[in-house]
């Protein structure tokens, strides 16, 4: 069913249709409660009848007097409109009389329209009467109470309409005085300015109103936190295609590089001149900066199968430990509370090394990692004591190619992105902390 596009419409029809169905049940349940009225009334007759009758009845037919029954069945049939006739038989159900004398006795006792009872003397049976009852009676009288109850129900139907329609008239007013507002905003920080209530709306207007303002503040600030994640969707995909792109240019400057790495390799054996050997040193190592560069463009593409498997965070945080037992004057200290956690061990445990490696190069001396457990995401921070990152380069630092360092290329921290990335989690600068730098992992509970 097609329902206007009037709310005040939609309303009225669907009230109505609901007081329409209620009417109707209402008829039914009258219908049937007054149908059993009528057959408990027949019941009642039935059994009266048969309480004040059965004495004589059984006197006569143990005298044979059937004059005496004769009469008492006529009487029954023409007092009470209830039986179309009544039968009488002998102790052993033979007939006897009916009060019609039509001297049909019923093929069965079982039908519907008869009622059957024993006739006793002393306690002791002497024959049975049979009351046949007026179907055609019945069914005028259903029929008449019927017409009365839809008579009835259609007269308060149409009250109960014109009524609904008032009300609803004067419910929805202080509804569509809001809407009429709410179309003259045509910004969210119009909203609060243009509608003014009184004292005598609804307090559910009211409540409308401040709830629709604190709606509009909350979806600015929704549209706010969508635009950053827009921007940091962007970053990611950037990363993707650069990495797409270096994945290409790495492999065609590869391999040439390898070439003059082992062409070096034989001439440094047949120069004698010292000057000359220094030279291919330099060479040599220039030709390692280019292949480190080479190797973190590549990573910036790979995207090797994950592993996924439940391991201990102490695991991860003892193998970081021993990883870099050897940088002497570091100290790497690693939150005491544990727990199992679901995700690629090595991945993570290359996120915290690049991290690590980050602070060391930013003049960390101590780096500390700590777990802080919410109600849904693990957090893991990671805090050095570094000289820091400057407020206006913290949107800058996982971009590729963006670096402080003299010697940096700019993607190692686009590479860690890269992993949490396909790791499914989120990581960000705490900017509110100044004593170094604290990287924050936020891991959420599948």
């Amino acid at each position: 069913m097609n329902l206007p596009k009037s709310f005040k419409n939609r309303f009225i029809i669907s009230l109505s249709l609901f007081i329409l169905l209620l009417f109707l049940v209402g008829i039914a349940l009258a219908y049937t409660v007054q149908k059993k009225m009528i057959y408990d009334e027949i019941n009642s007759i039935t059994l009266l009848n048969h309480t004040s009758l059965e004495k004589s009845l059984s006197e006569a037919i143990v005298y044979d007097d059937i004059y005496t029954i004769f009469r008492i069945a006529e009487t029954i049939v023409n007092n009470t409109p209830l039986y179309s006739n009544v039968f009488v038989t002998d102790k052993n159900n033979e007939f006897i009389l009916d009060a019609k004398s039509t001297k049909k006795y019923p093929d069965s006792l079982l039908e519907k329209n008869l009622k059957s009872m024993d006739l006793k003397l002393s306690d002791m049976k002497v024959g049975r009467i049979i009351f046949q009852i007026n179907e055609t009676f019945i069914k005028n009288k259903l029929r008449n109470g019927l017409i009365f109850l839809i008579s009835v129900h259609i007269i308060a139907y149409i009250i109960v309409i014109f009524l609904l329609h008032k009300f609803i008239d004067y419910l929805l007013k202080p509804f569509l005085n809001l809407v009429d507002k709410l179309e003259s905003s045509v910004s969210f920080e119009e909203i609060d300015r243009n509608i003014h209530l009184s004292d005598n709306d609804p307090k559910e207007i009211v409540k409308m109103k401040n709830v629709l303002v604190e709606l509009s503040t909350k979806l600015r600030k929704q549209v706010e936190i969508n635009i950053e994640k827009e921007k940091e969707i962007l970053k990611r995909d950037k990363v993707v295609s650069l990495g797409m792109m270096a994945a290409g240019l790495a492999h065609h400057i590869k391999n040439p590089i390898m070439t003059i790495k082992l062409l070096l390799g034989t001439i440094r054996m047949e120069i004698v001149n010292k000057d000359l050997y220094k030279d291919l040193d330099v060479i040599d190592n220039e030709l390692k900066k280019m292949l480190n560069v080479v190797n973190e463009f590549m990573n910036l593409h790979r995207s090797d199968n994950t592993v996924i498997s439940d391991f201990r965070v102490s695991e991860l945080f003892k193998k970081l430990v021993e990883n870099f037992k050897h940088y002497e004057g570091i100290k790497i200290t690693t939150s005491e509370d544990d727990m199992f956690i679901r995700s690629d061990f090595n991945k993570m445990l290359i996120i915290y090394e690049n991290l690590i490696l980050n602070s060391i190069e930013a003049g960390a001396k101590n780096i500390s990692i700590k777990i802080v457990k919410s109600q849904n995401d693990i957090y893991f921070e990671i805090v050095d004591d570094g000289k820091g990152i400057d407020e206006d380069k913290f949107d800058m630092v996982f971009m590729p190619f963006f670096t402080t360092k003299l010697s940096g290329t700019g993607l190692g921290l686009s590479y860690v992105q890269h992993l949490v990335s396909l790791l499914n989690m989120d990581i960000y600068i705490d900017k509110n902390y100044k004593s170094g730098t604290k990287f924050v992992l936020k891991y959420r509970y599948e």
